[in-house]
C-alpha cells in the first residue's frame, strides 16, 4: 500500500499490459520511419537484484515523493525496517531441509515486484535517462517497462543492444543482464500478449499474441462451471484481441488465434462468443439493493435455471450466487503441509489408503495421479497433477 504506489513516480513503468499500446499509437509516423520495435527481458530479475541495494532505492524514491502518498502514519525508517524484515528473511524448504534465501528478492513475496522495478528504474535513470544521447536517440519516443520486460525504438540491433548494455552497466554486482530480441526484416517482435511492427511508412502494427510455449489451456467447455463463466472467459478473449489489434488484418490474425485456443478448449462454436461482432453490448442491470444474496452449489445448468425459475415464481427476495464446488486440489491437497501427518478417515489402522504410499503421507503435495472411469465402457483414464 504504500511502496506500489511509488511506481506512479516510475516514467517507464506500464501500469498494465496495454498501457504501451496506446503511447504508440500517439506518436507521429513520420518520426517513427526507419525504427523499429525491439524487445528485452531482464533473466532471472527476481533472483538476481541486490536486496540491501534495493531498500536502499526504495526508500530514497520514497523520501522524494513523502508528501505525495499515503503513509499510514507510518514514517520512513519504519518503512525501512519493514522493509528489511521482510526481504532479508525469506526462507523455503527443499528436500525436507530448511534454506534461507540470502541473495534476491524471494518471488512469492507481494513487495518484491514493486521493489524490483524500483531497483531497475534506479540503474535506468543513472544511464538512459542521464546520459546525453537520450535526447537524440530513438528511446525518448517511447520506452516502457513491465517488471522485466521492456520496450523501445532503435535504428538497428546494435544501438538497441547499446540501450540495454548501459542499463546493465549501473548494476555494481554485474548480475542484470537483458536478452534483446530485435526484428529481422519485416516481422513482428511480441511483447507481453502483443505483437508490435513498425511500418516502412511509420504506421504501427500491433496484433494478438500467444507465446510458442503457451500449452493453450483454458477453461475448459466440458468442465463443471456455470455457462455464463464459459462464455464471459470466451468474450474476454475476443474482446481482448479487438483490443489490440491495429487494422482489419492485424484482427482477422488476433481473432484466428482465440478460435484456434477455444476450439483446443472444447469450445463447439466459438466466433458465437464473440459479442462486439454480434452487435450486443453489455446490458444495463437493475440492482435492487433489498435482495438477500444465498450462496448455492453450482450442481448443472437444469438445477440453476430451475431454482432461478421458483425464486422468481414464488417472488422471493432472494439473488442466488452458484458457487463452483471443491477441485481436485482441493481434496486431495493439504494446505498445511508441514502439520502433523493425521490419517483424513481418522482411524490409520483401518485406512485404504496409506498402505498403498510408500515412504509418504495422504497429505503429500505435487504428486501425479490417476483416475479410471468405472462407468465408462472404455475405461477412461484421467491424470493430473
Amino acid at each position: 500500500r504504500i511502496i506500489t504506489p511509488l511506481l506512479d513516480f516510475v516514467p517507464c513503468h506500464l501500469k498494465n499490459i496495454h498501457e504501451h499500446l496506446g503511447k504508440l499509437h500517439e506518436l507521429n509516423p513520420t518520426e517513427l520511419q526507419g525504427l523499429k520495435f525491439y524487445s528485452a527481458d531482464v533473466c532471472a530479475l527476481f533472483t538476481n537484484i541486490n536486496v540491501n541495494k534495493s531498500i536502499e532505492y526504495v526508500i530514497e524514491l520514497a523520501s522524494e515523493h513523502w508528501e505525495e502518498i499515503q503513509t499510514f502514519g507510518l514514517e520512513l525508517v519504519d518503512v525501512h525496517r519493514i522493509l528489511e524484515v521482510v526481504l532479508r528473511n525469506s526462507f523455503f524448504t527443499f528436500n525436507g531441509r530448511l534454506y534461507q534465501q540470502i541473495y534476491g528478492a524471494f518471488i512469492g513475496c507481494s513487495v518484491s515486484p514493486p521493489c524490483a522495478m524500483i531497483y531497475v528504474y534506479k540503474m535506468e535513470k543513472e544511464s538512459v535517462y542521464a546520459d546525453s544521447s537520450f535526447l537524440n536517440s530513438a528511446m525518448k519516443l517511447f520506452y516502457g517497462r513491465y517488471v522485466d520486460d521492456s520496450g523501445s525504438l532503435a535504428r538497428s540491433k546494435e544501438e538497441a543492444i547499446e540501450n540495454c548494455s548501459r542499463i546493465s552497466a549501473m548494476d555494481e554486482d554485474g548480475k542484470i543482464r537483458w536478452e534483446v530480441e530485435y526484428p529481422e526484416g519485416d516481422e513482428y517482435i511480441p511483447f507481453l500478449d502483443t505483437e508490435i511492427k513498425v511500418k516502412d511508412d511509420g504506421q504501427v502494427s500491433t496484433r494478438y499474441y500467444r507465446k510458442p510455449q503457451n500449452k493453450g489451456i483454458s477453461l475448459n467447455y466440458s468442465s463443471h462451471h456455470q455457462m455464463s463463466t464459459k462464455e464471459a472467459v470466451a468474450k474476454n478473449f475476443y474482446r481482448t484481441a479487438r483490443q489490440v489489434s491495429s487494422g482489419p488484418q492485424e484482427l482477422k490474425h488476433s481473432l484466428q488465434k482465440v478460435d484456434e485456443l477455444l476450439s483446443k478448449n472444447g469450445y463447439p462454436n466459438p466466433r458465437a462468443n464473440d459479442s462486439i461482432a454480434e452487435g450486443s453490448g453489455k446490458r444495463d442491470k437493475k440492482r435492487q439493493p433489498h435482495l438477500v444474496t444465498v450462496c448455492i452449489p453450482y450442481t448443472g445448468e437444469r438445477d440453476k435455471n430451475s431454482i432461478r425459475r421458483e425464486i422468481k415464481k414464488n417472488g422471493l427476495p432472494l439473488r442466488p450466487i452458484f458457487t463452483p464446488g471443491k477441485t481436485l486440489k482441493q481434496e486431495f491437497c493439504n494446505s498445511r503441509p508441514l502439520d502433523r501427518a493425521k490419517c483424513v478417515l481418522g482411524n490409520p489402522e483401518r485406512c485404504t489408503i496409506c498402505p498403498l504410499i510408500n515412504n509418504g503421507s495422504c497429505i503429500r503435495r505435487g504428486t501425479v495421479y490417476q483416475i479410471t472411469c468405472e462407468a465408462c465402457s472404455f475405461g477412461v483414464r484421467y491424470q493430473g497433477e
